[in-house]
């Protein structure tokens, strides 16, 4: 099967390493929403930025994601989805994806509602938190231009300025 791209949506069993997100190879993606999702349900037709796509959606079972994840990166998983609060009353993710009639993926989105957190903890300061992540992957097969920066113009990112060590 072509890298990035999704050309058998009903396919069982790709082969394809389950990750817990895109990465680089969106047919990945598709083959992880069907492995840690409740189905992938079509639900119509739908334009991303002029092109043609059919619209899926499934829900995201968060234990299933960790289960699903290759060892080396099972533990890592746990702990984030732990930060998000995944075991608190926040287990599941609603997820949509857009693929076009080539098989690659135009559009995902991924909704948090942590409103159940919110009962849960008895904060209610998150009782009306919802935040949707929307990423767009647009321009495919078109010529890309690569501007290489003079070496003056390139340095070292402190990794403390991102919250690590």
């Amino acid at each position: 099967r072509p890298r990035g791209k999704a050309s058998d949506l009903e396919s069982e069993d790709s082969g394809s390493t389950m990750a817990p997100g895109m990465g680089s190879d969106p047919a990945a993606y598709l083959d992880f929403l069907k492995a840690t999702g409740d189905g992938l349900e079509e639900i119509g037709r739908e334009d991303v930025r002029g092109v043609s796509t059919t619209h899926l959606r499934t829900t995201l079972d968060l234990q299933k994601m960790i289960d699903e994840a290759p060892a080396a990166e099972k533990e890592q998983l746990k702990k984030d989805l732990e930060g998000l609060g995944a075991g608190n009353g926040f287990d599941t993710i609603p997820a949509d994806v857009w693929v076009d009639d080539d098989g690659y993926v135009r559009r995902t989105t991924l909704t948090f509602d942590f409103s159940t957190l919110a009962a849960q903890d008895g904060d209610l300061s998150m009782k009306d938190v919802v935040m949707t992540m929307t990423l767009e992957i647009y321009d495919i097969g078109k010529p890309v231009d690569v501007q290489i920066p003079a070496p003056a113009d390139v340095g070292e990112l402190d990794p403390s300025l991102l919250g690590g060590n």
